[in-house]
């Protein structure tokens, strides 16, 4: 850590040799080099370039006062630029060559020390007390014998940049502060969809009168145009005719229809009073037709009777299933047990289509695929059947001892290969063989 009190006593001394110094202009000498020539005096003022260069190269330039800033041309006003002489072109020419011809014997080790004669340094012991022959001593220092051809033993470092120049200082003019009426200007309100309000937040009419720049605190008189009243008349007169035309096309619609029921209803009318006097005039030719009511009625019964006898006699003829059909049509809505008693009642068949609700509720596994049809085997009982279980007995059972009983375990015997044995014709066991008896036939030798 540093204080600035340290400083002080330079910067007061730089400020007084600066201001002494800085009183000058630029001129020219005999030998045509540019002089400053001496400036007005100004009031003093302290230099603070050494807190600044606390730290920093003392070769950076610094730019520590507004005269920095400004170019010579500004600073030294009675400044004059005159071109150097051909002499002086050349002695600053062969200084610059005689500078970079050093860098580069330097780079490329030209000029190194010749190390092949050993240097004698005196060493004295620093300590008083010491009064030893070999405190004092000279010492021979010989350089060691390097291999050339031995790779680098040092990794060469990467040199970082180094911070650059501190920047020049900007100056500001002070900051204004901001009036209330001046932020009122430049607020800008959040901006309100009049369509979309995917959060469901109630907004006030104020907040959205703001957004389209209106003041909703403003009391001033709101000007409507002529054309907004003229366009609600249009629309309403619209309106008007619309609805009476709508209303007339209605009314038309309704007499018409009333006339065609009206129609209908003298067509039935006639048809009816047509019918009546058919069945009278009938009526009364049937009357005139039997001589009495006794006649008649036996005339009747008989038709009645032979009315019957003709359905019996269709029934009779027909199979069991008309009968059934026949005789559901003339019982009509019977109680289902006398249905069921006379052998009538018919299972209902539903039409719709029926489903099991347990495909409905199988859930499909997450590792069947597009390509898998079936949730589930076809047969799954089956092959469960067909897997090989491990008994228990064999679980409990060594392996070893299970492997034993195995092989020792005799069941068949090997008796060898089959051997036939061939009968003699002198033996006394052979009998003649009846080839019909195998039923083959044996074909005869023709005899001459």
């Amino acid at each position: 850590m540093f204080s600035i009190g340290q400083y002080l006593s330079q910067v007061r001394g730089d400020s007084a040799g600066s201001t002494a110094s800085g009183t000058s202009t630029a001129t020219t000498n005999t030998n045509n080099q540019v002089v400053l020539a001496p400036e007005p005096k100004r009031a003093p003022s302290r230099d603070y370039t050494q807190l600044i260069r606390t730290g920093e190269n003392r070769d950076r330039v610094i730019q520590s006062s507004i005269d920095d800033v400004k170019p010579l041309r500004q600073r030294q006003r009675n400044i004059s630029l005159q071109k150097p002489s051909e002499e002086q072109i050349l002695e600053c020419t062969e200084r610059t060559r005689k500078a970079l011809d050093n860098v580069l014997q330097t780079k490329l080790g030209t000029l190194k020390k010749d190390k092949s004669k050993p240097d004698y340094v005196r060493y004295t012991s620093s300590n008083i007390l010491n009064d030893a022959p070999t405190s004092s001593r000279i010492i021979k220092i010989i350089d060691k014998q390097q291999d050339p051809m031995a790779p680098p033993k040092f990794k060469q470092k990467k040199q970082f940049e180094r911070p650059p120049s501190p920047p020049a200082p900007i100056l500001h003019a002070p900051t204004k502060k901001v009036t209330a009426e001046e932020q009122k200007q430049w607020y800008i309100p959040p901006a309100i969809s009049n369509w979309k309000n995917p959060n469901g937040f109630t907004i006030a009419l104020d907040k959205r009168l703001a957004v389209d720049g209106r003041d909703p605190s403003a009391n001033a008189s709101v000007e409507i145009n002529e054309k907004f009243v003229n366009l609600a008349d249009s629309l309403d007169k619209a309106d008007k005719d619309v609805r009476n035309e709508i209303k007339i096309r209605h009314a038309l619609k309704k007499m018409e229809a009333e006339k065609l029921t009206r129609e209908k209803e003298e067509r039935l009318r006639q048809l009816a009073q047509k019918t009546r006097e058919d069945r009278a005039r009938i009526q009364s030719r049937q009357q005139e037709r039997f001589e009495n009511e006794d006649e008649r009625r036996r005339t009747l019964d008989r038709e009645e009777r032979r009315r019957k006898a003709e359905r019996e006699l269709k029934m009779s003829k027909m199979g069991k299933e008309q009968k059934i059909r026949s005789m559901a049509k003339t019982l009509g809505d019977r109680d289902i047990s006398e249905r069921a008693q006379l052998g009538v009642s018919k299972a209902t068949k539903s039409i719709e289509t029926q489903f099991d609700s347990r495909l409905f509720t199988k859930s499909t596994q997450i590792t069947n695929s597009e390509d898998q049809v079936y949730d589930s085997e076809l047969f799954v009982q089956q092959a469960i059947s067909n897997i090989y279980k491990v008994s228990n007995s064999s679980r409990d059972q060594d392996p070893d001892e299970a492997l034993h009983d195995l092989t020792s375990e005799k069941r068949f015997e090997s008796l060898g290969p089959v051997q036939f044995e061939k009968s003699g014709e002198g033996s006394s066991n052979s009998k003649p063989v009846d080839d019909s008896e195998y039923g083959l036939q044996v074909k005869r030798q023709r005899t001459e």
